[in-house]
């Protein structure tokens, strides 16, 4: 086999290093993926955890908060209709005010 020029060699290691940085690449973004499913994953568990203990437990001082919470950072209307103990959102996009008597009495 005959010897490469130095050129050449110097190419194919170009080529190398390309190919590894692709490789390298294609790592990382596949790493980025596997921890945002786990973050993804981890919000559900715990999101589901504090609904069934909200269910559960309402009059507590958690049940407490995370209505207020709920009430107060669930805005928009289509994601209100989740929770039908909220009242709907007049307008929209506002976040809702302390509950008031809408029959007049204030």
């Amino acid at each position: 086999m005959a010897r490469q020029k130095p050129i050449d060699k110097a190419k194919a290691i170009d080529q190398q290093i390309q190919q590894l940085l692709a490789q390298k690449k294609a790592l990382e973004a596949q790493q980025r993926d596997a921890e945002r499913k786990a973050d993804t994953r981890r919000k559900i568990l715990v999101g589901a955890l504090a609904l069934e203990h909200w269910e559960k437990n309402r009059a507590s001082e958690f049940g407490k908060v995370m209505h207020r919470l709920v009430d107060e950072y669930v805005t928009r209307p289509h994601d209100r209709a989740l929770f039908p103990e909220l009242a709907p959102v007049a307008g929209g996009s506002e976040a809702p005010t302390t509950a008031t008597p809408e029959d007049g009495a204030a």
